[in-house]
């Protein structure tokens, strides 16, 4: 495209979706699989992967999951046992 400047190459996007993937939680085999890298080499995803991103988002998502865990489920309709 004319007048626009892209700094990015397809190796920061495969980068910026594989630390994504990973972030919500994916395997390895899955973000291989949807990433186009080899089954065989799963530790090439280590160079695209931004560590600290990932761990932080992982941090967060276990922290949301114990704060449901710890909340009372007992006004919400679903989890109150059947009347007799």
């Amino acid at each position: 495209m004319r007048g626009v400047d892209i700094d990015k190459t397809f190796h920061d996007l495969r980068g910026n979706f594989v630390t994504s993937r990973f972030a919500l939680g994916w395997t390895r085999e899955e973000v291989a699989m949807s990433s186009g890298h080899s089954m065989r080499n799963l530790a090439m995803l280590d160079v695209y992967t931004d560590r600290e991103a990932a761990s932080r988002a992982t941090a967060q998502r276990i922290n949301e999951r114990e704060k449901t865990a710890g909340q009372d489920h007992t006004q919400n309709e679903n989890c109150k046992p059947p009347a007799n």
